[in-house]
């Protein structure tokens, strides 16, 4: 997919400002304003003797309204609930956020560009390293980045380690990395690529593990992913399961709402089980 002239435009505005993450190379930011996808997610609950509890069902247009010169990057997120057949629609919200994830009013520190690599299928590819620091009231979040502008999915590795307010206590890390590249995957047009990616997170009262595939081909990135909450005892707890059901890359039509999306698909993507 070619960089668009109003990317091209904001990264070199915002490159001026912040030696960080490009835009074109962010699952959002390599977008128009209006590109969209719709996605399900299933979440199943587990018992401490590992029996199903509960299973819910939801459904999540997520738009790209706006993309600043700053890097600021503003969603729209209509949500469906689906239970006993029956479907309740939430009121749409809207998010702030920038290309490393912070939000309105936390600071963000930059570190200067470092060279690294990342071992990928027994392949090394040369990276850059982004090192930010975000601080907020509600504590502090270190972020370190590989990346490489001519390797889809561009983001091939990251950590991140979040603290307390007090700056003490560390709360969560996680830790993500593309674990294969080429992925054939039947849900995406032919000629798209995609990578496998798995997240580990680990805090005081588990760990989630994530096996995700992405394209730079689709909003948002994300194409199917399978998460697991596991308790400090190991237990699994929570399973949930997203798939991508539909994607657009201009606007939908303005009386076309999250239900007319549901009963209706005009570019739906290939549904298929997650390879693995």
């Amino acid at each position: 997919m070619k960089v668009a002239a109003w990317a091209l435009v904001a990264q070199t505005l915002w490159a001026a400002q912040d030696p960080g993450l490009p835009p074109e190379l962010h699952p959002w930011g390599r977008f128009r304003p209006g590109a969209w996808k719709l996605a399900r997610v299933v979440t199943e609950t587990f018992d401490e003797q590992g029996q199903l509890l509960s299973v819910t069902t939801s459904y999540t247009t997520t738009t790209l309204q706006k993309a600043e010169v700053d890097g600021t990057l503003v969603l729209r997120v209509e949500a469906v609930l689906e239970v006993s057949g029956k479907r309740f629609e939430a009121s749409p919200t809207q998010s702030r956020q920038g290309l490393h994830g912070e939000t309105p009013g936390e600071k963000v520190t930059v570190s200067p560009l470092a060279e690294g690599e990342v071992e990928i299928e027994g392949r090394k590819i040369p990276c850059k390293i982004v090192q930010v620091q975000i601080d907020s009231p509600k504590g502090r979040s270190l972020i370190k980045t590989w990346y490489s502008r001519s390797v889809p999915p561009y983001v091939l590795r990251r950590q991140m380690r979040t603290w307390d307010p007090d700056g003490k206590t560390l709360g969560s890390e996680t830790e993500m990395k593309v674990v294969a590249l080429n992925v054939r995957c039947p849900e995406l047009p032919l000629g798209s690529q995609a990578a496998e990616v798995l997240v580990t997170t680990t805090h005081p009262k588990g760990k989630t593990v994530t096996k995700a595939i992405t394209s730079p081909d689709i909003p948002g990135g994300i194409v199917c992913h399978t998460a697991e909450e596991f308790d400090a005892a190991g237990r699994l707890v929570r399973r949930s399961t997203l798939t991508l059901l539909d994607y657009g890359l201009t606007p939908a039509r303005k009386d076309t709402g999250l239900f007319h999306r549901l009963r209706g698909r005009g570019h739906r993507a290939y549904r298929a089980a997650a390879p693995w």
